[in-house]
């Protein structure tokens, strides 16, 4: 049922991507990666972000400093030197960089951030 409203909010986020907020809890269910990570820049192609990671909280191995995320929802990008909790799953063709993100800024993210890391124990 989780890959099911998954699913369905990422279709949504593609059809109205302003109209629609898809939060980062319900991703999270089918989501490869979570994590807590502050924007650095661009990646090595315009499709992915850099972002240094603050705290893992499921799918990336330790020791890892930093990681590249898709662009986000609607292709918006996200800010530099902005904190993030950021959710993602990764394409087949490409396993080291995440096919979709969904980002929303740490300061919003309490309740999202506290259920992950529930999950996480």
């Amino acid at each position: 049922m989780g890959r099911i409203v998954a699913f369905l909010g990422m279709a949504a986020q593609v059809f109205a991507c302003e109209s629609v907020y898809f939060p980062p809890c319900v991703a999270g269910t089918s989501a490869e990666i979570v994590f807590v990570g502050t924007a650095i820049d661009n990646g090595k192609s315009n499709r992915a972000f850099r972002f240094r990671i603050d705290e893992t909280l499921k799918g990336i191995p330790k020791g890892t400093k930093e990681i590249e995320v898709g662009p986000g929802p609607c292709n918006s990008g996200y800010s530099p030197n902005q904190q993030y909790l950021i959710v993602g799953s990764r394409l087949e063709n490409e396993p080291d960089i995440p096919g979709f993100s969904h980002g929303e800024p740490l300061e919003s993210a309490a309740e999202s951030l506290a259920l992950f890391r529930a999950l996480g124990r």
